[in-house]
């Protein structure tokens, strides 16, 4: 007697298209993250923090050279951060969305970094207000 096996069709539907965040967007996030760690560094922030953290003062102290910088920090973290979220949240998506992907979004990772960057802009900036009432 001959055993016969059958086997099952698996249906392997092929790798959606989409590839998640556009290239822009993860540039954009990662640019403006920088753009306003710069933000922090010129007005006193990571220098107090460094302090508070116990670095060395010298050390920190050195990033108040950047100070001259921040309005140059401020701009380019405005832009970026426009760019990133228009790219994210604003502009059409164009990946070839079929039946194996019916949505293409943008990744948790960019949004992340996009509203990171957002939270470390504004306490830079509102950290010159309030440091003068801390001290």
């Amino acid at each position: 007697m001959r055993l016969q096996m059958k086997t099952a069709s698996v249906n392997v539907k092929p790798a959606c298209s989409c590839s998640g965040a556009p290239k822009s967007a993860r540039w954009t996030a990662a640019g403006s993250v920088i753009a306003s760690l710069g933000i922090c560094a010129a007005c006193c922030l990571i220098p107090i923090i460094l302090i508070v953290l116990g670095v060395g003062g010298a050390w920190a102290g050195r990033l108040a050279a950047l100070a001259p910088f921040k309005w140059y920090f401020v701009a380019a973290t405005a832009v970026l951060l426009g760019l990133g979220f228009y790219t994210v949240y604003f502009r059409s998506s164009r990946c070839t969305a079929g039946p194996q992907c019916t949505v293409c979004k943008t990744g948790r990772g960019v949004k992340v970094l996009l509203w990171t960057a957002t939270v470390l802009a504004i306490a830079g900036l509102a950290f010159e207000k309030i440091e003068p009432l801390l001290m």
